[in-house]
């Protein structure tokens, strides 16, 4: 039960995140990226993934590509 509750509020989570992509997409113009961080989505551009490697969040393996291919959902 209590692994049904804990993929169901991950579920939430995920949706919630892309929305939040799409809307910020939708109203800058950068492509998103919706990236597990900490065990939560995290909508990021490439912009703030570069910011979060500098800071030590991410790490420096952490690239372009590997972004996109462990992204959950991408907008273009």
């Amino acid at each position: 039960m209590v692994k049904f509750f804990k993929s169901l509020v991950l579920y939430i989570r995920c949706r919630q995140a892309t929305r939040r992509a799409e809307r910020r997409q939708a109203k800058t113009g950068v492509p998103q990226m919706v990236v597990m961080l900490g065990g939560r989505p995290k909508v990021i551009s490439q912009q703030e993934r570069r910011e979060l490697v500098r800071k030590g969040v991410l790490s420096r393996k952490f690239n372009a590509r590997t972004a996109r291919r462990m992204s959950i959902h991408k907008t273009t």
